[in-house]
């Protein structure tokens, strides 16, 4: 994890913290005094969004390429500036009377889309796009996820998770599209170790996941999905994805490996990902025994029923061996 990314992650949790608290308050303790001078709570918090709609402002036109400050500014003494937000702080107090608290999802939640870094990286095959967001934390803070949009008409076609992702994979490190399949790595995936990372086939028809790709040689630090790409027809694709701190000729000397993307999904009862099919696959399963929440996005359901249940696990312990290489 970056000094960056700890600190977007400190950031966060610090404003669902405030959140939880602020909708705990009474409407009397609301109006009680802060510790600022002269200011309410409901003052403070008014404070809190105009900071955080300013931030996304300039991280927004950050990202444009644009690092100049807005049109028409002009830098005032320090203390007239001073003045100035907290007049226009206690304005939009009484501008947001009766909806503070949406103000304050809205402003965060633009601001915390700017953290998830939409569009960090893209691809795009025929009229599919894929555009990932590496911080986005629905499995956990800077898990990462990615998109699927149809370019014809701007509709999101899915939303891509993987079925093992957790807090820091950076899942949507990379991306790339290939006929009806896409390939995303994970940088912080830890399977083979710290950093060791990761990759994932999708079906970019119904969003479902094929496969997890892990090299067989995987080891800690080793950067492994930095860098993806996929080509050929459907059902013929071939991937290959970067290591780029492999040690194999020397320290981060760097390594890339060549994947079968169609033979990858010819194996379902390896549910890890790794290759073999064992008694880590049962585990998974049996980890995960119920109704499937997505059934698209379900591995542990081998036998493709909506329920994880024991005929998975004896489906499993029937195909122990090594995955079929085409």
């Amino acid at each position: 994890m970056t000094e960056i990314e700890r600190r977007v992650a400190v950031a966060k949790r610090l404003a669902a913290n405030i959140r939880e608290y602020l909708g705990k308050l009474t409407p009397e303790q609301w109006e009680l005094p802060s510790a600022c001078a002269e200011w309410q709570v409901r003052d403070v918090v008014s404070h809190l969004i105009g900071g955080a709609d300013r931030q996304a402002e300039s991280m927004e036109r950050g990202r444009a390429g644009d690092s100049n400050p807005p049109a028409g500014f002009v830098p005032p003494d320090p203390a007239a500036l001073s003045a100035a937000n907290a007049q226009r702080d206690i304005d939009r107090r009484g501008q947001l009377a009766g909806r503070i608290l949406e103000a304050f999802d809205a402003s965060y939640g633009k601001l915390h889309g700017e953290f998830d870094g939409f569009g960090g990286s893209v691809a795009i095959s025929g009229a599919t796009a894929i555009v990932a967001a590496v911080g986005n934390d629905d499995n956990g803070t800077q898990s990462g996820s990615a998109y699927l949009f149809d370019t014809t008409t701007g509709r999101q076609i899915a939303k891509l998770l993987p079925s093992d992702g957790a807090a820091l994979d950076n899942f949507g490190t990379s991306v790339a599209i290939s006929g009806t399949t896409a390939i995303v790595g994970a940088l912080g995936d830890d399977d083979n170790g710290s950093l060791s990372g990761s990759a994932y086939l999708f079906d970019t028809t119904t969003g479902r996941q094929i496969a997890k790709l892990l090299p067989n040689d995987g080891a800690e630090f080793d950067g492994f999905g930095r860098s993806v790409a996929i080509s050929g027809a459907t059902g013929k694709q071939t991937a290959i994805i970067g290591a780029f701190q492999d040690d194999d000729n020397g320290t981060n000397s760097g390594s890339a490996y060549l994947f079968d993307a169609a033979a990858a999904g010819m194996c379902p009862w390896d549910v890890n990902g790794d290759g073999v099919v064992n008694h880590r696959d049962i585990v998974e399963v049996v980890h995960n025994l119920g109704l499937c929440d997505d059934p698209d996005n379900c591995p542990w359901d081998v036998n493709g029923d909506g329920v994880v249940d024991g005929a998975d696990v004896a489906e499993v312990a029937t195909h122990f061996g090594p995955c079929p290489k085409e």
